[in-house]
């Protein structure tokens, strides 16, 4: 057999094992591959493209975004244009993974560009998904528009995993956009295509279907969760059922996640149990999925998951986490010394407001004072979907939270907040909240 020959077996072999979630035999293939292939040769570049591929799921997103850089400054040398195109919407992912989301944006439109001027309908498809996506999480009016488009593209093109996939970003992008009865069509479209049942077997992109069918069944799981969020205070029968539809979902993806995806999947599952106020299993879903997260370097969904541990505490003891400062400790040793630059805004909105609970619950109302200032103010320059925006959290807090702290501890904390949320130009939504909080009283029968 010529070594190129055996090159490529290697190049499929390294590429199956990263699906597979096998990443320390694709590392061991892919720096065999870097000594045996010819540098600055467009097969060097697609081995670099392999390599940050399997960095990302193993999360080291920094050296991925280092090999794909040195491929986009190649192909860009060579006039490697189909290779240029795919690295740099691949920098766009990581710089999204990372929470850079205006880079992402950045590296997603000069992929474009390229691919629309070279007819690369394909590529057009895919990266007009992954804007959609992006935009969403940046609550961008295009988002909708621009995953419509990648919809009809892949049905027009009629590769039925490709349109599985993009139904799936698409379920991703209308739950961004709050709205879940729609997001749970895509994700069921997106599971008829990969339910093992359904799937051709031979097709091409086969290695690709392995974690698509847990991506399809927890978005519509999570799907079924939103939309018990929006009903628990007016319908807590629906509700009821639909969280239970949400668990069988997420427990199933939970189930046959790949290593790569568990943790997301698990802080969902954690949420479902938090909403059914089973709070044992929410502590041990999300000790879980911060674990696992740590595991493979996923830097964003740790941090979820911590906060999410937080926002339980004040219900549930956390062995690990007596106290509030114990959470902050870990951020700063444990966390922030392996993420030094990852910075994710509206988490950091959400923890200080959770920690804003536990120092309430101690009655340490000047440190809860400054911590809600901190996560409320953040919330209000960068919300997400209702049950996590400024106006979901002080709903929370006037529901879940006052009434088990002392009248006089919330109308304390009720007129300091107002007198330093009145001072500077800051969401007004807030300022009712607090004008109740000052004038508290227990026995009233608040709206």
């Amino acid at each position: 057999m010529r070594q190129e020959q055996q090159l490529d077996i290697l190049r499929d072999l390294a590429s199956e094992l990263v699906r597979l979630g096998s990443y320390r035999r694709a590392a061991s293939i892919y720096q065999i591959l870097l000594v045996k292939t010819p540098p600055n040769t467009e097969e060097y570049a697609k081995v670099l493209n392999g390599q940050a591929n399997w960095l990302v799921r193993a999360g080291q997103l920094q050296n991925a975004l280092r090999c794909n850089e040195q491929v986009v400054q190649l192909s860009e040398q060579e006039g490697w244009i189909d290779l240029l195109i795919t690295a740099k919407t691949e920098v766009g992912w990581i710089n999204r993974l990372k929470g850079n989301l205006i880079l992402a944006q950045k590296h997603y439109a000069e992929a474009l560009q390229l691919a629309m001027k070279n007819n690369k309908e394909d590529s057009i498809a895919h990266i007009y998904s992954q804007m959609a996506y992006v935009h969403a999480l940046q609550h961008h009016g295009s988002a909708i528009d621009e995953i419509k488009r990648a919809i009809a593209m892949r049905k027009r093109q009629g590769n039925q995993i490709r349109l599985g996939i993009c139904y799936n970003i698409a379920g991703e992008v209308y739950l961004e956009a709050g709205q879940p009865k729609e997001a749970k069509t895509f994700f069921e479209s997106s599971w008829s295509i990969f339910n093992q049942d359904s799937v051709d077997l031979v097709n091409e992109d086969t290695a690709q279907v392995l974690e698509w069918p847990s991506k399809s069944r927890s978005g519509r799981g999570y799907s079924y969760w939103q939309l018990a969020s929006e009903e628990i205070n007016h319908d807590p029968k629906t509700a009821h059922l639909n969280l239970l539809i949400a668990l069988n979902d997420l427990k199933w993806a939970a189930e046959h996640a790949t290593q790569f995806d568990s943790p997301a999947i698990l802080n969902r599952l954690g949420e479902v149990y938090f909403l059914l106020e089973d709070y044992s299993n929410t502590a041990n879903v999300w000790r879980r999925s911060m674990a696992e997260a740590k595991q493979v370097g996923d830097a964003f969904t740790e941090f979820h998951s911590l906060s999410d541990l937080a926002r339980l505490a004040f219900h549930y003891p956390i062995a690990q986490f007596p106290d509030w400062h114990e959470f902050v400790r870990y951020a700063k040793r444990e966390y922030r010394r392996r993420y030094q630059t990852e910075r994710f805004e509206i988490l950091d909105g959400l923890f200080y407001t959770y920690l804003g609970h536990l120092a309430l619950k101690d009655e340490q109302i000047q440190d809860a004072v400054s911590l809600y200032e901190r996560g409320l103010l953040i919330l209000s320059e960068a919300g997400t979907y209702t049950s996590f925006n400024l106006a979901g959290q002080l709903e929370f807090i006037q529901k879940k939270i006052i009434p088990h702290i002392p009248a006089a501890a919330v109308r304390e904390l009720g007129i300091r907040l107002q007198e330093i949320w009145g001072k500077g130009k800051i969401d007004v939504i807030a300022l009712g909240y607090f004008y109740e909080w000052a004038r508290w009283d227990k026995n009233a029968q608040l709206a």
